[in-house]
Parts: C-alpha cells; sequence; structure tokens
C-alpha cells in the first residue's frame, strides 16, 4: 500500500499572499463569538496546555468561529498561530469527502470564513496522534541525525522493555510499521503531517486538483519517512 501526505502550499501565487504574509486565515480572541470558549480553545491546542488531559479534546465547544480571508480562497486553508494536531482548513466540498473516510480520532470544527463580501463555510480538521499500539514498533526503523543525513538506523530489539509514549514521541522515524489491525485511510504520525493511502488519494482526483495544498509521496522526498503496512 502506498501512502501519500497533504502540506499547504508555501507558493504565494497560489495562495495570494504578498511575501511578507504566510497564512491565509488568523484566528484571534476576535475570531469567537463566545470570547472565554475561545481562549480556551487557542489555550488547548495552541500551547502545551494540549497534552494536559484535565480537558479532553471532545469537551472543547468554541461555538460559531468567523475569521478574515488574506489572499486566494482555495480548497485547503493556512492558518495562524499553529494548532497542535491541525493540519488545516478544509472546504464544505472537501469535508463531504473526509466524513466518507477513516480518520483516525477526527473532528471538525465549522468556521466562516469571510471574503469579498462573501461568507463560506470551512472546517478546522483535528486528527489525534496514532497511539504507539496501532505501530509495530518492533519491525519499524529510526534514526540518528538530521532528515538528510541519517547518521544511524536502529530498530527496538526488546520486546519485554518497550519504550515509553514520551520516549516514541522524540524518536525520529525512517521507516513506520502499522499494525496488521490498522485500518485509517488517513491519519497523524509522529513527525509527519496529514497522511493518507491510495484509496482516498483516488477519491481526492475524483474531486479534480484540490488548491491551496500540495500531495507528495510519503516516501521518494528524502525529508519524509517510509510507512509501510
Amino acid at each position: 500500500m502506498k501512502f501519500y501526505i497533504l502540506r499547504t502550499s508555501s507558493d504565494p501565487k497560489v495562495l495570494g499572499l504578498k511575501s511578507e504574509d504566510f497564512e491565509q486565515v488568523i484566528f484571534a480572541e476576535e475570531s469567537f463569538k463566545n470570547k472565554k470558549a475561545g481562549q480556551l480553545f487557542m489555550k488547548k491546542l495552541g500551547t502545551n496546555f494540549y497534552f494536559d488531559k484535565s480537558i479532553s479534546i471532545d469537551q472543547l465547544e468554541p461555538g460559531e468561529i468567523t475569521v478574515n480571508l488574506r489572499g486566494n480562497l482555495t480548497d485547503f486553508l493556512s492558518f495562524s498561530p499553529g494548532f497542535v494536531c491541525c493540519p488545516f482548513l478544509i472546504s464544505e466540498k472537501y469535508y463531504k469527502l473526509f466524513i466518507k473516510f477513516r480518520g483516525y480520532k477526527t473532528t471538525y470544527w465549522p468556521v466562516f470564513v469571510k471574503h469579498s463580501k462573501k461568507i463560506s463555510l470551512y472546517y478546522l480538521i483535528h486528527l489525534e496522534i496514532v497511539p504507539i499500539e496501532l505501530l509495530d514498533l518492533y519491525k519499524s526503523i529510526f534514526y540518528v541525525g538530521s532528515p538528510i543525513i541519517r547518521n544511524q538506523k536502529f530498530t527496538i530489539f526488546d520486546h519485554n522493555n518497550p519504550p515509553s509514549s514520551e520516549k516514541i514521541k522524540d524518536l525520529k522515524w525512517d521507516t513506520i510499521c502499522l499494525s496488521p489491525n490498522f485500518n485509517f485511510e488517513f491519519f497523524n504520525i509522529p513527525s509527519l503531517p496529514f497522511i493518507f493511502n491510495e484509496t482516498f488519494l483516488n477519491a481526492i482526483k475524483e474531486l479534480g486538483k484540490p488548491s491551496g495544498v500540495d500531495i507528495r509521496n510519503a516516501f521518494g522526498d528524502v525529508i519524509w519517512s517510509k510507512v509501510v503496512q
């Protein structure tokens, strides 16, 4: 099975942005109709508070969110500040596609995007990181060094003493092996952005080429890892 990644475009011509602008949408407290809910939402997703278990993602209820567009209205929108495990905003057309497929613990929050005296409905997508139980750690390969110069590669040999979840987060993956019972079309893995399989790719192609994102192979570009199943 081949895997691919989606990454928001950095081409200012595609995004319609000036060179000093980097994101098409800016979230601020003013974006939220319910200011208290908005403050909690941005705190939870925008800081280390994300890993605080006292408030779960399911408990976040941001209410109505409205943002202003800078540049072109594309199918996928980049935004700032960055939110943990939230790769991009997706248009209503792509939202209808995404919900037909299985994403690991996926949440969608509606966002109204104001542009040229119009308002379009988008969705901020959140994908929880796939837990180590769904990865085959002992067949996976890790590396030491930079993504381009991988000085040393190694595996985890001790089945009786597996690494902790905290240590897993810090590992650099060269080859990620998914467990046999892994059955998601798109997901989030440590060190990789939004990643998806061929089934999902074919569905995207049926809608035409999406604007605002680049599609790349999850293996073949030296800065990415290899994923196998």
